[in-house]
């Protein structure tokens, strides 16, 4: 008896970069947990709500949860990236250098 399979075509999307993971780390959530005594962890996850809100539903009751930074394309990470420098420069005096401004490959 052999195994049903399924195929399935969508266009193909690029997820963030190793690069651009080592970069929002090392970099961005870095200076930003420095800044204001956060751990990383917590940083982590404060941006992610902050910036990569969602709603589920279940039973007729809404849940906001934060997508995960690998779920990006590498053009979302982008711009969730450069939200979080806008908003760490204009909210907390805090500035990010862009990634090829950093020591951080």
């Amino acid at each position: 008896m052999s195994e049903r399979c399924e195929t399935c075509h969508r266009p193909f999307t690029k997820g963030r970069s190793n690069q651009q993971g080592r970069y929002y780390f090392g970099v961005v959530v870095k200076a930003i947990s420095e800044h204001t005594g956060f751990t990383t962890d917590e940083t982590h996850e404060i941006l992610k709500s902050k910036f990569l809100p969602t709603m589920k539903t279940f039973n007729d009751m809404v849940f906001k949860v934060s997508r995960s930074t690998t779920s990006l394309t590498t053009k979302q990470m982008e711009e969730f990236l450069s939200q979080v420098r806008i908003w760490a420069s204009s909210d907390l005096q805090v500035f990010i250098p862009e990634p090829n401004e950093s020591e951080i490959e």
